[in-house]
C-alpha cells in the first residue's frame, strides 16, 4: 500500500485523547464508563454551565469534564468526557453500553445545538469501560469531516432548571439538529417536518398527523393558515408521495419553507421548554446561509 494511497487514509486510527481526568471508583454489579468526545468549533468560559446541561439528559452521570483544546492547526473545541455507572451487562448484552453511550451523546448534542442555533458534531467518540479494576478502550466508528468555524452558545436557565425533558423533546430535538445540518434543501425540510410532527403530537390534541400538525401551526403557534398550507403540501408533494417533479422552482420554494420550518421547530420548543419571551433561543444566522458545502459531516 502506498504510503499516500486512499486506502491508508481510509484506515488510518484515530488519535486517541489519552486518559481522562475522571473516572469512576469499581463498584459492585456496575460498569463503570467514560465517554469522550470533541465538540469542534466550540469553546466557553462557562463549564458550570455545560455541566449542568449535561445532567438534564435524563441519564445519571457520576462526573462530567470539560476541557478546551486546540489541534495542530490550530482549530479549537471542547474535549468532553461524560463518567457513569450501568448495571454490569451479560456478555450477550454488550451492546448496551455502546447504544447508552450514543444515547448520551446524541442528547447533549441536541441540547447544545439547540441552544447555538446550529447543528454541533462529534468527533474521536471514545469510550472507556472498567472491569475488575481494568480498563478497556474501544474507539466508536466516526466519520472525517470539514473544519468548523466558532460557536457561541447562551442555555437559558429553564434548560438548566426547568422540568424534566420529555421522550418527545428529545426526539424533536434528534431531527432538528439533522435539520441544522446546512446541506441539501430536501434533506433538511425533511428532518424538520419530522421533529415539527414531533412537536405537534407534544403540544398539540392527539389527532391524526395532518389536523395534529395544523392545529400546532395555527392554534397553539398562532400563524397564518396559509403557511401551514404551504409547509404540508410541498411535505406530501416532495417528501411524504414524492409526487412532485423537484425543479429548480421547488428547490427555490423548498429553501425558503425550510427556513419557515426552522423557525416554527424553535418556536414549539421555546414553548414546550418554558423559555418566556425576553430570552427565545432562534437559529443562529448561519442557518439561512444555503451553501450545501458548509460544514460537511
Amino acid at each position: 500500500m502506498k504510503p499516500e494511497s486512499s486506502q491508508e487514509f481510509l484506515f488510518k486510527p484515530v488519535q486517541h485523547l489519552g486518559p481522562p481526568k475522571i473516572f469512576p471508583p469499581p463498584e459492585n454489579g456496575k460498569l463503570s464508563i467514560a465517554v469522550r468526545f470533541v465538540i469542534p468549533g466550540l469553546t466557553s468560559k462557562k463549564k458550570e454551565e455545560l455541566a449542568r446541561l449535561a445532567h438534564r439528559c435524563g441519564i445519571d452521570l457520576w462526573g462530567v469534564d470539560f476541557e478546551n483544546v486546540t489541534n495542530k492547526t490550530q482549530q479549537s473545541g471542547i474535549l468532553v468526557t461524560f463518567c457513569l455507572y450501568i448495571p454490569l451487562p451479560d456478555e450477550e448484552d454488550s451492546f448496551v453500553v455502546e447504544a447508552t453511550a450514543r444515547l448520551l451523546v446524541e442528547r447533549y448534542l441536541g441540547l447544545l445545538s439547540f441552544c447555538t442555533g446550529l447543528k454541533l458534531s462529534k468527533v474521536a467518540l471514545q469510550l472507556l469501560t472498567s472491569k475488575n479494576g481494568e480498563i478497556f478502550h474501544t474507539i466508536l466508528p466516526m466519520g472525517s469531516r470539514a473544519p468548523s468555524p466558532p460557536r457561541r452558545h447562551q442555555i437559558p436557565a429553564e434548560i438548566l432548571t426547568g422540568k424534566e425533558i420529555s421522550e418527545a423533546v428529545y426526539s424533536a430535538l434528534f431531527w432538528l439538529r439533522r435539520g441544522l445540518a446546512e446541506r441539501d434543501p430536501i434533506e433538511t425540510f425533511s428532518a424538520l417536518m419530522v421533529s415539527l410532527q414531533i412537536m405537534a403530537s407534544e403540544l398539540g390534541p392527539l389527532h391524526k398527523v395532518t389536523p395534529c400538525v395544523r392545529c400546532l401551526v395555527t392554534e397553539v403557534l398562532k400563524e397564518e393558515k396559509i403557511l401551514f398550507d404551504d409547509l404540508w403540501n410541498m411535505r406530501n408533494a416532495v417528501v411524504a408521495h414524492g409526487n412532485k417533479t423537484v425543479t429548480a422552482e421547488v428547490l427555490v420554494k423548498l429553501t425558503e419553507l425550510k427556513f419557515e420550518a426552522g423557525r416554527l421547530v424553535y418556536k414549539a420548543l421555546n414553548l414546550a421548554l418554558d423559555i418566556p419571551e425576553d430570552r427565545l433561543v432562534k437559529p443562529d444566522a448561519a442557518f439561512y446561509i444555503t451553501d450545501t458545502f458548509m460544514y460537511d459531516d
